[in-house]
């Protein structure tokens, strides 16, 4: 009935087709209101849209003064509840991962590879001094270099997310794309600096003995770093060259206005 009313009575139905009722509804907004929707009320809903029906909130900015461009203020709208709304995401995003990493990061600080001496060396060297004092990290004692390599990368990932950390919580006006690339430039520092203090740590506790072997775990682990890297760098070079295609693309755009 409804198809049969909407194509032979073209010409009746789209002047009445959005006259609204005394509480100021029209028939498509009775329609969307029904909470027992159904395949069948889908299908009316499509017909009454390619009739021409609208919702009065629709109704209402056709008859905006700025009647003349109504696609284009929705439009414009859309884009910038899109943008909020991207925005949004990736501040929560953001927050989530640098909290996690904040936190294993002040773990793993407080808990070094091979743990830290319970008590002070019995044993006097030359100088009469302990040979390790409590609460102090054995492995600073046994590979001072890996223990610096291992603290400053573990650091570095702290600090990294501490700042994403304070930045989003400062308060900062950060509803701008730029500064979403800067804080997932950050994160990215971040990530990085975790895959750095996992090697360290697998390469510290592994047998001195394997690590000759061209297949030992060490050897895996450095592959596989490096192909981390590599990867962090491919997509730095990735968005690099869509910033710079988008600069050009806007700076052509304002030539041509």
């Amino acid at each position: 009935m409804m198809r049969y009313l909407l194509r032979d009575n073209l010409k009746a139905v789209v002047g009445a087709i959005n006259i609204t009722n005394r509480y100021g509804f029209t028939a498509l907004d009775i329609l969307m209101q029904n909470p027992a929707r159904d395949l069948k009320d889908v299908e009316i809903g499509d017909l009454l849209r390619n009739a021409g029906a609208l919702i009065t909130r629709e109704q209402q900015q056709a008859e905006s003064p700025t009647r003349g461009h109504p696609r284009l203020r929705c439009a414009s709208g859309c884009t910038e509840n899109c943008d909020d709304n991207w925005l949004s995401r990736k501040h929560n995003v953001l927050m989530v991962v640098a909290s996690l990493i904040a936190t294993m990061a002040f773990e793993a600080g407080l808990n070094p590879p091979g743990g830290i001496w319970q008590d002070n060396s019995v044993l006097k060297n030359q100088s009469g001094e302990p040979e390790h004092l409590a609460g102090t990290s054995i492995l600073a004692d046994n590979a001072i270099h890996i223990h610096f390599l291992y603290m400053v990368s573990n650091t570095l990932g702290f600090f990294a997310s501490l700042s994403i950390i304070l930045l989003l919580i400062s308060g900062l006006p950060l509803k701008k794309r730029l500064s979403i690339w800067i804080l997932t430039a950050i994160m990215w520092v971040a990530l990085t600096c975790t895959a750095s203090t996992y090697f360290i740590t697998l390469t510290s506790i592994s047998a001195r003995h394997l690590a000759k072997h061209a297949s030992s775990p060490v050897a895996v682990l450095e592959g596989w770093f490096i192909a981390w890297i590599a990867l962090i760098c491919i997509l730095l070079l990735v968005h690099f060259l869509r910033f710079m295609s988008k600069r050009k693309a806007s700076e052509r755009t304002n030539v041509i206005t």
